[in-house]
């Protein structure tokens, strides 16, 4: 004797139901008013037995995915997750290739550098240039890696990375002395003036934040002993005297 599961049985009748109401739809000898209640019947039924539920289980499936982590989400989810993190990745490389590209031109010492800029950086491009002829390593390509340098320390150290916040406080020190070094003596003192004045300004974005004191945290272990008191029998209140004199002076 087999017994068919009663989801299985209510799927079989759901379809056949829904198979008799095409059939009627499509009939011949039905008027055309009838035909368009009949079309409208069979939608409004497809619509709440098979569309509706369908939805709602893939809204479930996006609601398993955001409470239960990337483990409880759904294949269709991880896919469309993949797919979208690489047409992502596409696109960042088609657009920061063009940046990257003309940033490396802009490298190039000429008028991109002028006024108090090239006060700092024609005097680096001269030192690196002095200091770079016997490096496999050509000045162009140390000239790039000091200029990349300066925004990415920037940004890690604005962001709180304590390790690129000293090699930020080494970057800086390092650029004054190469201005100190390859400025001429006339210019030499305001060169390297204005090269800290711009490191110190851009330090309060990069050092925001920034605690020369220690924190001392001292972990404290805190022991709870739950106790339930049961209190068998209650306390009998004792009538209020009305006459608080006693009953000698009556």
């Amino acid at each position: 004797m087999t017994t068919e599961h009663p989801d299985h049985t209510q799927q079989q009748r759901r379809r056949q139901q829904y198979g008799q109401l095409v059939k009627l739809t499509h009939d011949p000898a039905a008027t055309p008013g009838s035909r368009l209640q009949r079309a409208l019947d069979a939608l409004a039924y497809f619509t709440t037995e098979y569309a509706l539920p369908w939805l709602r289980r893939r809204g479930r499936d996006i609601e398993d995915a955001l409470l239960g982590g990337w483990d409880a989400t759904a294949a269709w989810l991880r896919a469309a997750a993949y797919f979208t993190a690489l047409a992502l990745a596409f696109g960042a490389v088609g657009s920061v290739t063009p940046l990257a590209v003309g940033f490396w031109n802009h490298t190039m010492i000429g008028a991109h550098h002028d006024g108090v800029l090239a006060t700092i950086t024609r005097p680096v491009h001269d030192y690196l240039t002095a200091h770079t002829a016997s490096l496999p390593a050509d000045t162009a390509t140390v000239w790039a890696l000091w200029q990349i340098a300066g925004p990415a320390l920037l940004i890690g150290a604005a962001v709180g990375f304590t390790s690129l916040r000293v090699l930020w406080v080494g970057y800086g020190g390092a650029s004054a002395a190469m201005v100190w070094a390859a400025t001429p003596d006339t210019g030499r003192p305001v060169a390297t003036a204005l090269a800290v004045a711009c490191w110190l300004l851009l330090s309060t974005l990069a050092l925001h934040g920034l605690r020369l004191r220690p924190t001392l945290s001292v972990p404290v272990r805190v022991r709870v002993k739950p106790e339930i008191t049961v209190n068998t029998g209650a306390a009998r209140p004792e009538p209020a005297d009305d006459d608080p004199y006693g009953d000698d002076e009556r």
